[in-house]
């Protein structure tokens, strides 16, 4: 590996959280600048078990504190790291799925009396992360045709940060859009994937 390769700067993300109260906000942070050299070879990186690939991207750098919950980010394109193995001993070779992270937040409610006496559910924490989504391998929209108008049925694959824990059947919000969980996969150790479902009019 020669070192002038190494011609493209590269942001290494680490995950970092901040508190106000009982909302808790995770987002990427730039933890180092590093020169890198870049490849996009043909084809597509999986970075989800359930989900389809996205296209590949790989850096090669110096070796610095790196691992799979680490992120980078190109320009402004973020890459999710799937690969790291050592070219010699100086060196990293990173593969990298190039995703679009998505804002998602999850709001958990609690239910109280009012000054009626009625039970009413408000807000009790709200959890905001970062996620990607993948399309499911053996499923996408389906359309199921109810009287008076057809239903569409959305199934998506949601990767996150391991320390965002989800149950089934909470519901979150991805970017714009609701959906429901339906199956929770956490035992991989760097990433947690869940089942999503959204149902909706066509």
């Amino acid at each position: 590996m020669n070192a002038g390769e190494l011609d493209n700067k590269i942001s290494i993300l680490t995950l970092t959280s901040e508190e106000s109260g009982t909302d808790t906000v995770y987002t990427w942070s730039v933890s180092s600048r590093v020169w890198a050299k870049i490849e996009t070879p043909e084809g597509y990186t999986t970075f989800s078990r359930l989900g389809k690939g996205e296209r590949t991207v790989k850096f090669t750098i110096r070796k610095t504190p790196l691992d799979l919950t680490n992120a980078i980010l190109w320009g402004d394109k973020h890459c999710f790291i799937t690969h790291v193995a050592e070219v010699g001993r100086m060196f990293y070779e990173i593969t990298t799925a190039l995703v679009e992270p998505k804002t998602c937040t999850y709001i958990t409610y609690s239910t109280a009396l009012n000054a009626l006496n009625w039970p009413v559910q408000t807000e009790s924490a709200s959890l905001t992360f970062p996620g990607y989504l993948a399309e499911r391998f053996s499923f996408g929209e389906s359309y199921e045709q109810k009287k008076p108008m057809a239903e569409t049925t959305e199934r998506l694959a949601l990767v996150t940060p391991k320390v965002i824990m989800l149950e089934a059947g909470a519901l979150i919000q991805a970017g714009t859009k609701h959906y429901t969980v339906t199956a929770v996969h956490d035992l991989d150790g760097c990433k947690n994937e869940y089942e999503l479902i959204k149902k909706g009019d066509a």
